[in-house]
């Protein structure tokens, strides 16, 4: 039987380390970490699980410090992680199969990152398991590689299952941005003097994750330069070019893009649920409950088969049913929003927040206990559901409690300051309404709808002279939207009349 040695380059995660070692102690004959720094109890941790320790000053390099810890490292076989990453019980077995051969090869492992603050998990194949040799080495500042030493040195790469559990970005949005922020520089270092279309990719997915739309496409557009990008990053490229398209209000231009993702794989569950996205907007309603009905049959499929592809995004079910159940509403399809609703909630582990949302659907009255429960119990998907019943709630006095809460929780969410506004308006408070929806207009710039609500307010008020200013804000701002152009010719002949 071949030996394996773990390697690990760390700092300060001695607070997530231990589970990491845990994971591999059946399988791990040396473990050797690579500290770049730590000032908390990392080194005392990795002490406790009998590794050895060696130290590597932080050169701003990933690949530096990992072929630091390769040199280090004794074992027939290597093993790479990060602190933040454990293996599932069943790879410890399939890896110690491994160990009883003896090959010169690289072995494929699925790489699954979660993310519970949106439920969309993805897995990506990576070699993360290979023949040790001292002709082989790690490139790139950061996302760095072993493929590619590997493929030059002759080494047969071999799928597995083997499957690595990653929690680095199962953090909140401020966290990830902070940790894009850091990352960036490096990329976009790397990308200067090796400008392949991997990490043309990963700038994208980075600017991504940054909300800077403009340099995302541009980086996308990048990769799909290199016809050598493989099927499954073509895919991936095209669909979020596509969302980026559809956030701008260029449907036409969404639709050719998720088209191309199509193309270039049919079976992709993230490009079916984007195409269906883009469909409901184009108020093509079978083909947007077409693409979403199959995107949620492939989604199932996708989390029970991880290792047949290199990119994988799992989508998050709420969010597809969410998508459903609005569907359903401007279909008028009382069956399919009766089934969408009911999936929905039943995808809610929490049961009295389940059983409130419920009562929401049904339009029944909460009492203060029942509105108190839910909003302390409200995780970030338990909030969306929320928010997609409340505009439908007719029970003023719980839907006005229930929203003057869930604001003190969730004090930066746009949807739900426009459903306290559109609820302002419900209760003829005009004056609250439209100083909401000049705090809107303010912070988001891209959803035509506040304008328009901001003018039928202002109208109704009698104040004709600040909707005809609204008109031409949004005339401006909004010119290269069709159906907006529409809807202001009218509002301008109608204002016209009256002043």
């Amino acid at each position: 039987m071949g030996t394996l040695t773990l390697s690990i380059i760390v700092k300060n995660e001695a607070h997530r380390m231990g589970d990491c070692l845990q994971s591999v102690k059946e399988i791990a004959d040396e473990i050797v970490i690579v500290d770049t720094g730590s000032t908390d109890k990392t080194v005392e941790v990795a002490e406790s699980f009998g590794a050895k320790i060696f130290y590597f000053e932080w050169i701003k390099d990933f690949s530096a410090a990992r072929n630091f810890a390769l040199r280090k490292s004794n074992g027939d076989l290597i093993l790479y992680l990060d602190a933040d990453e454990k293996l599932t019980p069943k790879s410890v077995k399939e890896i110690k199969r491994i160990k009883l051969k003896s090959e010169r090869a690289g072995y494929n492992c699925v790489v699954t990152n979660l993310d519970s603050e949106y439920g969309r998990d993805n897995s990506m194949l990576y070699v993360r398991l290979f023949s040790n040799s001292d002709n082989i080495e790690f490139t790139g500042k950061v996302h760095e590689q072993i493929l590619p030493s590997l493929l030059v040195n002759n080494y047969k790469i071999i799928d597995t299952n083997i499957e690595i559990i990653h929690s680095g970005y199962n953090i909140s949005t401020n966290e990830k941005k902070v940790k894009a922020e850091r990352n960036l520089e490096l990329l976009l270092h790397e990308y200067s003097t090796n400008n392949s279309s991997y990490y043309a990719f990963q700038l994208g997915l980075t600017y991504q994750i940054l909300e800077n739309d403009i340099e995302s496409k541009k980086y996308f557009e990048l990769a799909l330069s290199d016809k050598r990008l493989s099927k499954n990053f073509r895919t991936r490229c095209h669909s979020s070019l596509a969302i980026i398209e559809l956030k701008s209000h260029k449907v036409e231009a969404a639709e050719i893009k998720i088209k191309e993702a199509l193309t270039e794989n049919k079976d992709d569950a993230f490009s079916n649920f984007a195409a269906s996205k883009i469909y409901l907007r184009k108020s093509n309603l079978s083909t947007s409950k077409q693409f979403l009905e199959k995107a949620i049959r492939l989604n199932n499929k996708t989390k029970s088969d991880k290792a047949n592809s290199e990119l994988i995004v799992i989508l998050n079910e709420t969010e597809m049913y969410i998508q459903a159940v609005a569907l359903a509403k401007i279909i008028i399809d009382k069956n399919y929003y009766i089934t969408s609703c009911r999936k929905l909630i039943d995808s809610v582990s929490n049961k009295d927040a389940a059983n409130t949302l419920t009562k929401i659907v049904n339009n029944t009255a909460l009492n203060d206990s029942e509105i108190n429960g839910f909003v302390q119990n409200a995780d970030k998907n338990v909030f969306e559901i929320c928010l997609l019943f409340l505009n439908d709630y007719t029970e003023i006095s719980s839907k006005g409690i229930l929203i003057k809460l869930l604001s003190g929780k969730y004090p930066e969410s746009i949807k739900l300051k426009t459903i306290l506004a559109k609820h302002y308006t419900t209760i003829s408070d005009t004056a609250s309404a439209i100083r909401l929806y000049e705090e809107l207009k303010e912070i988001t710039t891209n959803d035509p709808s506040i304008y328009f609500y901001l003018i039928s307010l202002y109208i109704a008020e009698g104040n004709l002279h600040k909707a005809k200013h609204i008109v031409s804000e949004i005339e401006v701002k909004f010119s290269h939207i069709s159906e907006v152009k529409s809807r202001v010719i009218i509002l301008k002949e109608k204002l016209q009349k009256f002043l």
